[in-house]
């Protein structure tokens, strides 16, 4: 494995009551992260781990966590969440999604070309079948309606695991976003805030806007959400249902919950909540913690970039951001500027850039400039606001 060129792993022995020093990894050479070791710098991470140990506190079993991720869950209790609040939160029917839009959860391939058919007589001509459990947009299928051909063949052969899986009609989306909330010890819910998430029409991460959420919005999509107080009701409501959600032992952990606006085929916007739940440490609360760094004048926009692309090698826009200038307000804080977010030297996957200016559109002339795919360049891309 050395001659291969493997970096191989380095053990030390430490009792449960104590932690190795600095000198003691500094001379084992351990100086970088990796799977198998860490870093001098998590030395109080294992300190905790020890006081833990000590005083173990009740973790969620297997199946408790295995559910918190399943999206057949989430639209279980979503349902049952949305007959227990629609009245009070939506009492004149007038922004929460209807219960049609929601889609079906089904067990069979009888139940799923039955529901497909009636998506069909509502007018939709694409729907998308998910299953209970994936992540950056795998695990899910748009399909044409109404069904026939390579279509139907793929329905009535797809693998429907016990979980089942979610029918859902495909939504002219307005905007992703999610809330960002942490469980405490003692079970109550802490809203930390909303992230407008970035997704590409596949529905994996590519970024999110960083600064006061809604100031990117268009003055129709901030009329619609913060009418009423609605988007802070509809969040209290859910924090309260965090037992259903995530299960009683989840505690002092951070999870997120995916929302939705869309336009209805009335033309009305309608906003489709918790449409899963990500009981982890997520993209959207890591753009969340960068927005203290902005200056309260500016914006910014977070995006990942290949760390492999031939066509636009990382090299060629790296090397201009050492030469282009910072700008800070009084308070230190991010004014315009260009940041990124993990090391590009060893980034395997992506490489996250964090673009600060005065408007959106200034930070997307900034990434169309450097020659780096954005939102507006990406095909069948929903509006950017």
């Amino acid at each position: 494995l050395r001659m291969a060129g493997l970096r191989l792993p380095n053990f030390i022995e430490v009792s449960s009551s104590e932690c190795p020093t600095r000198s003691q990894l500094q001379a084992d050479s351990i100086q970088s992260f990796q799977p198998w070791g860490h870093t001098p710098e998590t030395c109080q991470q294992l300190q905790r781990l020890a006081l833990m140990a000590e005083q173990p506190e009740p973790f969620p079993s297997l199946e408790t966590v295995r559910r918190a991720m399943s999206k057949a869950h989430a639209y279980q209790v979503c349902q049952r969440w949305l007959a227990s609040a629609r009245e009070e939160l939506d009492p004149n029917n007038q922004w929460l999604a209807s219960d049609m839009d929601l889609g079906r959860l089904v067990f069979t391939h009888q139940d799923l070309e039955s529901a497909a058919s009636e998506l069909t007589k509502q007018g939709h001509q694409w729907a998308v079948v998910k299953r209970a459990f994936g992540t950056a947009g795998r695990g899910q299928r748009r399909i044409r309606l109404p069904l026939g051909g390579t279509e139907l063949s793929w329905v009535r052969k797809a693998s429907i695991p016990s979980d089942g899986v979610r029918l859902e009609p495909w939504h002219q989306r307005e905007l992703d976003f999610s809330s960002q909330m942490f469980r405490k010890a003692s079970g109550s819910v802490e809203i930390k805030g909303h992230c407008h998430i970035i997704c590409s029409p596949k529905g994996q991460f590519w970024g999110a806007h960083i600064g006061a959420f809604g100031r990117q919005m268009s003055t129709g999509l901030r009329r619609f959400l913060f009418e009423d107080n609605r988007l802070a009701r509809l969040t209290r409501s859910l924090a309260e249902s965090a037992s259903e959600i995530l299960g009683e032992h989840w505690r002092n952990q951070p999870f997120g919950i995916d929302h939705f606006v869309y336009r209805a085929r009335s033309g009305e916007l309608r906003l489709r909540p918790f449409l899963e739940c990500n009981p982890r440490w997520t993209m959207g609360r890591v753009a969340l913690s960068l927005q203290p760094l902005l200056s309260p004048g500016s914006t910014g926009l977070w995006l990942w970039q290949s760390a492999h692309n031939p066509r636009r090698p990382p090299a060629n826009w790296l090397n201009n951001l050492t030469a282009d200038p910072f700008d800070f307000d009084d308070e230190g804080r991010l004014a315009r500027g260009t940041v990124c977010t993990n090391d590009p030297d060893r980034a395997r996957l992506h490489i996250g850039l964090l673009r600060v200016e005065k408007t959106t559109d200034h930070c997307l002339d900034w990434f169309s400039k450097n020659g780096m795919a954005t939102p507006r360049s990406a095909a069948n891309w929903p509006t950017v606001r």
